[in-house]
């Protein structure tokens, strides 16, 4: 059995991480979350998929089911605001991030992902 915290092979290279807020301020009106992660979360995966990365959302708010111990515990970037985590490959990741950042600067871009998931 794998170790907990050994590096899957697949992976290799260099792990980057990175955060992007989410614009709540900016843009009250648009539910950023739902669209990242898309009708059962497949918008989420096809992202990971393409850009060999791995996409969490996290931050207060990010736990809809309030399932986390009350008062913190849990994962240190929970009491963080609300943001995206990627994690993966540097070429990966600045993948998934020029992506998620023109969904969140470009709010058109983003109604038209939703309209889209709408569709499906």
């Amino acid at each position: 059995a794998m170790k907990l915290g050994a590096q899957d092979p697949s992976m290799d290279g260099p792990r980057k991480k990175k955060k992007i807020y989410i614009p709540v301020q900016e843009h009250p009106d648009i539910n950023f979350m739902g669209i990242l992660i898309g009708p059962r979360g497949r918008t989420q995966k096809e992202m990971e998929e393409r850009t060999g990365t791995r996409i969490l959302i996290r931050g207060v708010g990010s736990q809809k089911d309030g399932s986390g111990p009350a008062g913190g515990g849990g994962h240190p970037d929970d009491n963080d605001e609300l943001h995206v985590s990627i994690e993966g490959p540097e070429d990966g990741v600045e993948k998934a991030a020029k992506e998620i950042e023109v969904i969140f600067n470009n709010p058109e871009e983003a109604l038209r992902l939703k309209q889209e998931q709408l569709r499906e």
